[in-house]
């Protein structure tokens, strides 16, 4: 790696890491299954263990953010484990999967900052950038004019819209610590608000407004051009504005997104109840929804303990990153009031962005100090 940060070459494992952030989007089987960006962040996880031997390390400051992110892993395995023995049900045990993913698709990503360093971080905001970016150039072929909601070559539009929120996010955090184009970040928020326009989601648009505000601190201006631009888009596309906010502002939808069960079931409250299986609290509830929530998931299903653990690998972000990475994951986080997004990979892939974003953030602040001009060239793995 050179003095800017760019990498030398694309080897195999580096190839891999950007066709699955491109293939991210597609979805080919119904949620809640593999889909082929999957199967590609798997193989480079494993291609990039294999290329580095076991001769890698995390980063000094990513230690205690790695051992609490190990520590709610392991809880989670613990409590869906015990409920799959007492229920019965596998279901539970996917849940584990789905945990064991993520985490580790984030661990590999702050590994790969260990090896690659600052280009890693840069790298990653060009990958998000061209992923939403072909979302809009292909949205045509996947457009179902005059729909209200458009979920393109999601399942549902709530998958587009976390996605495209999360690609804003990630550029967004990264244009205030690493030198991004500002056409390249114009580009960006112009595609996600498209994209939450046309998915029609109200908790998306909330989210939309979280970060439109942080936008608005910095370009007030270019804010408004965006505004102006999406919906002019949106318009063009065949979609009635007025029908658009006429869903996001009816309360009636989706009123039902399981919250009652914290007040019913309080007993879980403390260690858990796993997730999954949710038909066991149909007896009263007659019939039992997902919890649409985060917040909700984490407390139900994993109780104070694993609730706790999942906020101190985030306060560990924060800590090291300061302001900017609170406000970086307000966005997520508001969507996630009303949504279950915990299962969604590039969640996991923000936390890790954030993380070593915010190291870096203190390297370069330390070679300014000591005067040296130049960054650190990235120490290989021993």
């Amino acid at each position: 790696m050179n003095a800017v940060g760019r990498l030398p070459k694309l080897e195999l494992h580096l190839w891999l890491a950007i066709i699955g952030t491109l293939a991210a989007p597609f979805y080919v089987l119904p949620s809640g299954n593999p889909q082929p960006a999957d199967l590609l962040f798997v193989l480079f996880g494993v291609a990039f263990v294999l290329r580095e031997g076991g001769r890698f390390r995390y980063p000094r400051d990513a230690g205690t953010f790695m051992a609490f992110a190990g520590a709610f892993w392991a809880w989670v395995a613990l409590v869906n484990t015990w409920w799959t023995g007492w229920t019965g049900s596998l279901q539970i045990t996917k849940s584990t999967v789905f945990y064991t993913y993520n985490c580790g698709v984030m661990a590999v990503y702050v590994l790969a900052y260990q090896r690659y360093g600052r280009a890693w971080l840069v790298g990653t905001v060009w990958a998000c950038a061209a992923s939403i970016l072909g979302q809009v150039l292909l949205s045509p072929l996947k457009m179902r004019w005059g729909a209200v909601r458009q979920e393109l070559f999601y399942n549902n539009p709530n998958q587009l819209a976390y996605f495209a929120l999360l690609m804003g996010v990630i550029v967004f955090a990264g244009s205030q610590r690493l030198k991004i184009p500002t056409w390249l970040q114009v580009a960006v928020y112009l595609a996600a608000a498209f994209l939450v326009l046309l998915s029609a989601s109200r908790a998306a648009l909330l989210s939309m407004f979280a970060l439109v505000g942080l936008l608005a601190v910095r370009r007030p201006v270019v804010l408004l051009v965006l505004g102006l631009l999406a919906v002019a888009g949106a318009v063009a596309a065949g979609l009635e504005p007025a029908s658009i906010f006429g869903r996001l502002l009816d309360a009636e939808q989706g009123t039902n997104r399981g919250y009652f069960r914290l007040f019913k079931y309080p007993q879980y409250l403390i260690l858990g109840a796993g997730e999954g299986y949710i038909h066991r609290f149909a007896v009263i509830d007659h019939w039992a929804y997902e919890l649409h929530s985060n917040f909700a998931t984490l407390l139900f299903c994993y109780g104070i303990v694993g609730t706790v653990l999942f906020g101190l690998f985030h306060w560990q972000i924060i800590r090291r990153g300061g302001f900017l990475s609170a406000l970086a994951l307000m966005p997520p986080y508001v969507f996630g009031l009303t949504h279950q997004g915990l299962r969604f990979t590039q969640l996991w892939i923000l936390l890790g962005f954030l993380m070593c974003l915010a190291i870096e953030s203190r390297r370069q602040e330390a070679l300014e100090a000591s005067g040296v001009m130049e960054p650190e060239p990235v120490r290989r793995a021993v």
